[in-house]
Protein backbone atom coordinates (compact mmCIF):
# COMPACT_ATOMS: atom_id res chain seq x y z
CA UNK A 1 0.00 0.00 0.00
CA UNK A 2 2.70 2.14 1.23
CA UNK A 3 4.23 1.88 -2.86
CA UNK A 4 0.66 2.90 -4.14
CA UNK A 5 0.30 6.02 -2.07
CA UNK A 6 3.93 6.87 -2.97
CA UNK A 7 3.17 7.01 -6.47
CA UNK A 8 0.18 8.84 -6.15
CA UNK A 9 1.83 11.20 -4.04
CA UNK A 10 4.92 11.22 -6.29
CA UNK A 11 3.02 11.86 -9.22
CA UNK A 12 -0.13 14.35 -8.32
CA UNK A 13 -1.96 13.45 -11.55
CA UNK A 14 -2.97 10.02 -11.24
CA UNK A 15 -6.50 9.29 -12.67
CA UNK A 16 -6.73 5.52 -12.45
CA UNK A 17 -5.36 2.44 -11.23
CA UNK A 18 -6.05 -1.03 -11.82
CA UNK A 19 -4.46 -3.80 -9.20
CA UNK A 20 -4.44 -7.44 -10.91
CA UNK A 21 -5.16 -9.52 -7.86
CA UNK A 22 -6.40 -10.40 -4.38
CA UNK A 23 -3.50 -9.01 -2.86
CA UNK A 24 -2.79 -5.57 -4.40
CA UNK A 25 -6.75 -4.52 -5.06
CA UNK A 26 -7.51 -4.45 -1.35
CA UNK A 27 -3.96 -2.19 -1.01
CA UNK A 28 -5.29 -0.29 -3.67
CA UNK A 29 -8.38 0.43 -1.94
CA UNK A 30 -6.18 1.82 1.12
CA UNK A 31 -4.68 3.84 -0.71
CA UNK A 32 -7.05 5.38 -2.69
CA UNK A 33 -8.80 6.50 0.80
CA UNK A 34 -5.57 7.13 2.90
CA UNK A 35 -4.91 9.93 0.05
CA UNK A 36 -8.29 11.36 -0.49
CA UNK A 37 -9.17 10.31 -4.07
CA UNK A 38 -12.16 8.18 -2.69
CA UNK A 39 -14.65 8.99 -5.57
CA UNK A 40 -12.21 11.03 -7.16
CA UNK A 41 -10.30 8.70 -9.50
CA UNK A 42 -10.76 4.87 -11.14
CA UNK A 43 -9.70 2.78 -9.32
CA UNK A 44 -10.58 -1.30 -10.28
CA UNK A 45 -9.12 -4.75 -9.45
CA UNK A 46 -9.69 -8.44 -9.94
CA UNK A 47 -11.35 -10.45 -6.91
CA UNK A 48 -14.59 -10.02 -4.99
CA UNK A 49 -13.31 -10.93 -1.28
CA UNK A 50 -15.28 -8.82 1.07
CA UNK A 51 -12.40 -6.12 1.11
CA UNK A 52 -13.15 -5.27 -1.70
CA UNK A 53 -16.73 -5.47 -1.78
CA UNK A 54 -16.71 -2.69 1.38
CA UNK A 55 -14.44 -1.13 -0.74
CA UNK A 56 -16.45 -0.83 -3.34
CA UNK A 57 -19.59 0.46 -0.95
CA UNK A 58 -17.07 3.48 0.53
CA UNK A 59 -16.31 4.61 -2.85
CA UNK A 60 -12.36 3.48 -2.31
CA UNK A 61 -12.84 0.93 -5.23
CA UNK A 62 -14.75 1.61 -8.49
CA UNK A 63 -15.27 -1.67 -8.97
CA UNK A 64 -13.58 -4.93 -9.08
CA UNK A 65 -13.70 -8.02 -11.61
CA UNK A 66 -14.37 -11.13 -10.28
CA UNK A 67 -14.68 -15.28 -11.18
CA UNK A 68 -16.39 -18.06 -9.76
CA UNK A 69 -14.44 -18.77 -7.13
CA UNK A 70 -15.32 -22.36 -6.68
CA UNK A 71 -14.76 -23.66 -10.12
CA UNK A 72 -11.34 -21.62 -9.89
CA UNK A 73 -10.38 -23.50 -7.06
CA UNK A 74 -11.93 -26.83 -7.29
CA UNK A 75 -11.74 -27.55 -10.78
CA UNK A 76 -8.04 -27.44 -11.72
CA UNK A 77 -7.85 -30.04 -8.53
CA UNK A 78 -10.13 -31.88 -10.26
CA UNK A 79 -8.38 -31.31 -14.25
CA UNK A 80 -4.86 -32.74 -12.62
CA UNK A 81 -6.86 -35.86 -10.82
CA UNK A 82 -8.42 -37.05 -13.72
CA UNK A 83 -5.23 -36.09 -16.29
CA UNK A 84 -2.79 -38.30 -13.58
CA UNK A 85 -5.47 -40.73 -12.61
CA UNK A 86 -7.41 -41.53 -15.74
CA UNK A 87 -5.35 -39.87 -18.45
CA UNK A 88 -7.97 -37.49 -19.18
CA UNK A 89 -6.85 -34.15 -20.73
CA UNK A 90 -7.91 -31.04 -19.06
CA UNK A 91 -10.66 -28.90 -20.79
CA UNK A 92 -10.85 -24.84 -20.55
CA UNK A 93 -13.48 -23.67 -18.24
CA UNK A 94 -15.56 -19.96 -18.76
CA UNK A 95 -15.81 -19.22 -14.96
CA UNK A 96 -17.99 -16.11 -15.91
CA UNK A 97 -16.14 -13.06 -15.55
CA UNK A 98 -18.19 -10.62 -12.92
CA UNK A 99 -17.79 -6.62 -13.22
CA UNK A 100 -19.19 -5.39 -10.10
CA UNK A 101 -19.38 -1.73 -9.14
CA UNK A 102 -21.59 0.14 -6.33
CA UNK A 103 -24.46 -0.56 -8.27
CA UNK A 104 -23.95 -3.71 -8.44
CA UNK A 105 -22.33 -4.70 -5.67
CA UNK A 106 -25.07 -5.82 -3.60
CA UNK A 107 -25.88 -8.34 -6.43
CA UNK A 108 -22.73 -10.39 -5.41
CA UNK A 109 -23.83 -12.16 -2.11
CA UNK A 110 -21.85 -13.98 0.59
CA UNK A 111 -20.25 -17.02 -1.11
CA UNK A 112 -17.34 -16.12 0.24
CA UNK A 113 -18.34 -16.31 3.97
CA UNK A 114 -18.44 -20.44 3.96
Amino acid sequence: MNSIVSLFESRGDVVGAFTANNVFTPALAKAVAQTGKSGKMCAYGFDLGPVQQDAIRAGDLTGSLGQQPFLQGFWPVMQLYLQIDRGISAANLDTRAQLVTKDTVEKVGKRYEN
